[in-house]
């Protein structure tokens, strides 16, 4: 029963919260216009409405038309009041038609009133339709080094176009040219003087390099020039530019100048020719250029006839003195001439033929003891193997040259003759050039003409 009175009791007030009240009215300001307008309000109060100062919002903030592309743009303006009037479209606020005022501009107008900053313009070096502007004559200069083939020319060529080789290393370079022609280019420069130090052989052009003279420097060569400045390698010897330089047979056979022993021979040392040389034992022999020569009057030849006095010359077929002992090697001309000295009896010129056997010979071979030639004072008469040597290594090469005459030897060949060697050509006396003979045997006969060239050891 309790459960039913307590249902019955919350059922009742629930029904008493929910029966309806009557409202109560709102009162406020109902002018939309103004500030405080209050859109719930039901009842008008009288001054309740509170308006803004003219011109100004509810916020005090000054209105008017903030968009600057209005004609009424106001720069004051706080508040946007909906008022922007804009003008019609292609014109301006004062009714002027907006356009590019530009006559050079792409979009120039000429009904434009106004300028709008729309005026478009061409590229650099264009025109509105993209022609190119630039040097349009292909005789300037600037027609190649604009870059470009220009459509419209633009007063821009100006300097003629001269076409050849730039490259100054080449002999047709063309200092005047402003457009190279590699093709053009052609021959090497260089110094063409070939007594120059740079003197090159390859070049085509001369370029004015040229410097110094060259040539052979060193004082032992043949062709030593003392003006050089530098060495060419031309340098070439020959035994008497290294005899004269203070060379030594020995040194120049054994030295790397390509001088053999036969090129030796014919050269001027120590008062003669060289014509042999045995360098195993360093030692040579020259023979003087110059032969003993002396005039005389024999006794026995025609009265006042004057002969040289090796024109005649022989052996009396008596005597004491007819035997020696000469050799005829080879380096044994000194010996046999001492020999001679030593043991003939002394005699005159004037009268051989009575002083006995050797005399004359003796005479000869004190001769050549005094005879000096290039400040040498050691000559003595050739062996007939020395006189050998002078054929073979200088008569025979053409290396000096003697007439028809005998060489007189210090090699005796018998008890009263003596060896001789024809070495000049045959022009009547009927001696065989290279042949020796036996002279002395036929008294004052005339046997000859005979010469003495002495020789010396060094």
């Amino acid at each position: 029963m309790k459960k039913i009175i307590y249902s019955l009791f919350l059922v009742s007030i629930i029904l008493f919260a929910c029966e309806e009240k009557p409202e109560l009215a709102v009162e406020g300001c109902m002018d939309e216009t103004s500030c405080n307008f209050n859109d719930e309000a039901d009842i008008q109060l009288e001054n309740s409405c509170v308006f803004a100062v003219p011109g100004y919002n509810c916020d005090n903030k000054k209105l008017g038309c903030m968009d600057q592309n209005a004609c009424n743009y106001d720069e004051n303006a706080q508040a946007y009041d909906g008022s922007c009037i804009f003008p019609e479209e292609g014109y301006n606020c004062d009714g002027q038609l907006l356009g590019c005022m530009d006559e050079i501009a792409c979009n120039y107008n000429e009904d434009a009133e106004f300028e709008d900053g729309t005026c478009v313009y061409p590229p650099p070096g264009q025109d509105c339709s993209g022609l190119l502007y630039g040097c349009t004559d292909d005789a300037y200069l600037e027609y190649y080094t604009q870059g470009f083939v220009a459509d419209l020319d633009d007063g821009s060529c100006q300097t003629i176009a001269i076409f050849g080789c730039m490259d100054q290393s080449f002999c047709s370079y063309n200092q005047f040219a402003n457009i190279d022609v590699p093709s053009d280019c052609n021959g090497l420069p260089g110094c063409m003087d070939q007594t120059s130090c740079n003197y090159n052989p390859s070049a085509d052009c001369p370029d004015g390099s040229c410097y110094g003279l060259s040539g052979c420097m060193d004082v032992l060569a043949a062709n030593f020039n003392s003006s050089a400045t530098c060495d060419d390698g031309s340098c070439s010897y020959t035994c008497q530019s290294l005899l004269d330089g203070g060379l030594t047979p020995s040194q120049i056979l054994n030295g790397a100048f390509s001088i053999g022993l036969s090129d030796l021979y014919g050269c001027t040392y120590q008062g003669g020719l060289i014509f042999h040389f045995d360098n195993s034992l360093n030692k040579g022999l020259v023979i003087s250029q110059d032969s003993i020569g002396n005039h005389y009057i024999g006794s026995n030849l025609n009265t006042g006839q004057t002969y040289t006095w090796v024109t005649y010359f022989g052996y009396p077929t008596s005597g004491s003195n007819y035997t020696f002992g000469t050799f005829i090697d080879v380096f044994q001309g000194s010996y046999n001439t001492n020999l001679i000295q030593t043991n003939s009896s002394s005699g005159s010129l004037s009268n051989p033929g009575t002083d006995g056997a050797g005399t004359l010979y003796y005479q000869f071979t004190a001769k050549v003891g005094v005879f000096n030639n290039s400040g040498y004072n050691d000559w003595f008469i050739p062996s007939i193997n020395e006189l050998y040597e002078v054929y073979d290594n200088l008569v025979t090469p053409g290396k000096i040259y003697y007439g028809d005459f005998q060489h007189v030897s210090s090699s005796e060949s018998g008890p009263s003759t003596f060896y001789t060697l024809q070495m000049g050509p045959d022009n009547g006396s009927g001696h065989v050039p290279g042949q020796y003979y036996e002279k002395g045997k036929f008294g004052y006969i005339y046997v000859g003409p005979f010469k003495i060239y002495p020789v010396r050891e060094f």
